[in-house]
């Protein structure tokens, strides 16, 4: 026996006995909540595992994009030859990220980016220029663009 290992044999020289664990038992409670105290069977842990490894690869995967997409790839000298780029942006617009990621990635590819942003505007702010005052400002600015250049 290993001298440093813990004794666990009872007073006849033998190990207690090993519960018996079906195949559909597991020791992990479900979720955090106390009240249930169910365990977690093992293929609704397979399946939870599951899908916490495809998330991580999910993620690992967005990274990589997004490193190819800010320079590292072959689009990039594509970028130099685009002309000035006028980039208009709604507030609350979903695409909001992208756009900004876009014109950064532009900026960094050596384009003049002209870049506005209407804070309070939603995605189709600009087809409504003449109900919304955002969507008039932004097209007044467009049409006035080449006296802006």
């Amino acid at each position: 026996m290993n001298a440093g290992a813990p004794n666990i044999e009872n007073e006849q020289g033998q190990a207690p006995p090993t519960p018996d664990i079906k195949e559909s038992e597991s020791h992990t409670p479900r979720g955090d909540d106390a009240q249930s105290p169910e365990p977690e069977t093992l293929q609704e842990r397979h399946a939870r595992l599951k899908a916490i490894v495809a998330e991580k690869q999910m993620r690992e995967e967005i990274e990589e994009m997004k490193q190819e997409i800010t320079g590292k790839t072959p689009v990039s000298h594509l970028l130099q030859k685009c002309p000035r780029t006028l980039i208009i942006t709604a507030g609350q617009d979903i695409l909001r990220a992208e756009s900004l990621q876009f014109a950064k990635i532009l900026r960094e590819a050596g384009v003049d980016v002209d870049e506005r942003e209407y804070e309070k505007a939603r995605h189709p702010f600009m087809a409504m220029d003449k109900y919304l005052d955002s969507g008039g400002q932004a097209v007044e600015y467009v049409v006035k663009l080449p006296a802006n250049a």
